[in-house]
């Protein structure tokens, strides 16, 4: 691409997104799974992300900081790392 002429055309970030790869949590995140393809096909067919999809790709994954603490830390556990204590 030649020039000034860029633009973003939306921005995926996923804190947590360690989530995404956990055996079991999958359900509780399909919602997200099916957020980020959408914004696949918008960028292809409209090259941005719609307004919407990208304030609901802004939510936080979890709602409850403690329990993807608690989450995190089982699963850190099971691989024998030590737990990590939320503020």
């Amino acid at each position: 691409m030649r020039g000034g002429n860029r633009r973003l055309s939306g921005m995926i970030c996923c804190a947590g997104g360690c989530i995404l790869q956990i055996p079991g949590m999958q359900d509780g995140v399909k919602w997200y799974i099916d957020l980020v393809r959408q914004a696949g096909c918008e960028v292809v067919e409209k090259r941005r992300i719609a307004d919407d999809t990208q304030s609901a790709l802004d939510q936080p994954l979890m709602k409850n900081p403690q329990l993807f603490a608690d989450m995190a830390n089982a699963q850190f556990s099971s691989m024998g790392i030590e737990r990590i204590d939320w503020p």
